[in-house]
């Protein structure tokens, strides 16, 4: 079994003026989870002060939104089988259970982008972007509560093992000191983390992942 051996303050274990700032995060964001990256810099002394002070002006500015939209203007995304809702049905999601996938996509989508960016620009130069109009895409974005991570303990053996697996998929070489939340929370349906495995596998095979 794997253990998270960077460490990381839970947003449940918050409190005082860290569990502020996480608020803070949420709202600024527009996010309904606190990325591990900044779960990690709290556990420095001063560190989530020091990173949200000189982050949040960035966010508050619109500058970081705008950046991330035109980002995402530029990305190109592999072509990956559609699962219809036969095949969702099959392995155990059915509707409910889809739009709340979606929500927690759409969470980790949005947070891991913006995350990206800004944390990014505090060891860029300062650059001024091109004059002219740049090519937008809007954000994803849910207002939807997300339900609690389970942790890779708390899986049964055989989820467990699949979160793992699908934890290594893009690695780097060398032991992962993080399984990534985002595995975590779609183990809830473990018929979709089965098909995602399945869709992301052979990327990883091929290196084009």
């Amino acid at each position: 079994m794997a253990k998270e051996t960077l460490p990381a303050i839970g947003e449940n274990e918050a409190s005082g003026e860290i569990a502020e700032l996480y608020d803070d995060l949420r709202q600024t964001l527009n996010v309904t989870a606190i990325n591990y990256v900044w779960r990690h810099i709290a556990t420095i002394d001063g560190g989530l002060r020091w990173a949200w002070d000189a982050a949040k002006p960035m966010f508050v500015s619109g500058r970081v939104e705008s950046e991330c939209e035109h980002l995402q203007a530029q990305l190109s995304y592999p072509k990956l089988p559609a699962l219809s809702d036969t095949t969702l049905s099959l392995v155990g999601v059915e509707d409910d259970g889809r739009n709340m996938i979606c929500a927690i996509l759409d969470t980790y989508n949005r947070g891991n982008l913006l995350n990206m960016v800004s944390l990014s620009a505090l060891l860029a130069e300062p650059e001024i972007p091109p004059a002219g109009d740049r090519a937008l895409v809007d954000l994803p974005f849910t207002d939807i509560v997300l339900p609690p991570i389970p942790e890779v303990v708390d899986l049964s053996g055989e989820v467990s093992e699949q979160v793992l697996v699908l934890n290594d998929l893009g690695a780097k070489p060398g032991p992962n000191r993080v399984v990534a939340r985002i595995y975590k929370h779609i183990a809830l349906w473990p018929g979709y983390l089965s098909l995602s495995w399945v869709q992301l596998a052979e990327m990883h095979s091929d290196g084009s992942l």
